[in-house]
C-alpha cells in the first residue's frame, strides 16, 4: 500500500512533468509557424448528459474544411461514456464513426474507430491540468486497418471561480503502427466560454503538423464546438 507521502509525491511529479512537457511539446511545432502554411477550419458541436454520479453520456459531431469551407474534407461522430474513477482519473469507452474524402466531389470512405480513452486531471498552484491518452483503432474498407496512440497534455491557468472565460493551451501527439514513428502533432491555443448553465462556446486557434514522404507538413487550424449540457 502506497502511504501518504509517496502519494503526494507521485501526484507532484505528474503534475510538474505536464508543466513542462506541454510547454516543450508546444514549443517544438509553432516554431516552424509561417503565414504561408495552407488553413483549415473545424467545426464541433458536443453535448453531455449524466447518467449516474460518476457517469456521463458524450456525443460529439465535428466536419473539418479546407479551402475556405470550400472542401468539406472530413465528418466524424463520437459516442461514448466517461466513468469517474476517483477526483483524478477516469476511462471513456467511445466508438468513432467517420467518413472521409482526399478531393472535392470524391468518395466518401467510412472508417469505424473504437476509441478508448484514459483521462487524467489535476490543480497545481491555480492552474488545471489534465492528460488524455487514446487508442485509435482504425477499421478502414479500403485499406490496411491502423491503431494510433494519441496523447494530449493540457495546461488551464488560473482564473475567478465565476469567470466566463477558461483560456487553455494544449499539444497532442500521434504515434501510428504502420509508420512506427511520431506521425502528427496538434498545439491549440484556445478557451471555453460559458453562456449559461446549458452552453459553453469553445474557440481556438492552432497548428497541425503531418510526417508524410519524409517531411513534416504544416496546417494552421481554427476551429469552434458549441457544448451543450442537459
Amino acid at each position: 500500500m502506497q502511504t501518504p507521502a509517496r502519494t503526494t509525491t507521485i501526484r507532484t511529479t505528474l503534475r510538474l512533468l505536464t508543466l513542462a512537457a506541454t510547454a516543450l511539446l508546444i514549443a517544438a511545432p509553432t516554431a516552424a509557424l509561417r503565414a504561408a502554411d495552407p488553413a483549415e477550419i473545424w467545426l464541433g458541436f458536443t453535448a453531455k448528459t449524466p447518467i449516474s454520479p460518476r457517469v456521463t453520456a458524450l456525443v460529439l459531431l465535428e466536419s473539418k474544411f479546407r479551402d475556405d469551407l470550400d472542401f468539406r474534407y472530413q465528418d466524424y461522430a463520437d459516442i461514448g461514456v466517461s466513468i469517474q474513477l476517483n477526483d483524478q482519473w477516469s476511462v471513456a469507452p467511445i466508438m468513432r464513426f467517420v467518413r472521409t474524402r482526399s478531393t472535392p466531389g470524391g468518395p466518401w470512405s467510412n472508417i469505424i474507430c473504437p476509441l478508448p480513452t484514459v483521462n487524467w486531471q489535476d490543480s497545481f498552484a491555480g492552474w488545471k491540468l489534465g492528460w488524455r491518452n487514446q487508442l485509435e483503432i482504425q477499421c478502414r474498407e479500403s485499406r490496411a486497418d491502423m491503431t494510433t496512440w494519441r496523447t494530449r497534455m493540457q495546461v488551464m491557468p488560473p482564473m475567478p471561480k465565476d469567470g466566463s472565460w477558461h483560456p487553455y493551451l494544449n499539444n497532442e501527439f500521434f504515434f501510428d503502427d504502420h509508420s512506427h514513428r511520431w506521425s502528427q502533432n496538434r498545439a491549440l491555443l484556445g478557451t471555453y466560454y460559458t453562456i449559461n448553465k446549458a452552453w459553453t462556446l469553445e474557440t481556438y486557434i492552432g497548428y497541425k503538423s503531418d510526417w508524410a514522404a519524409g517531411n513534416w507538413n504544416h496546417t494552421r487550424l481554427i476551429g469552434t464546438r458549441a457544448g451543450w449540457a442537459f
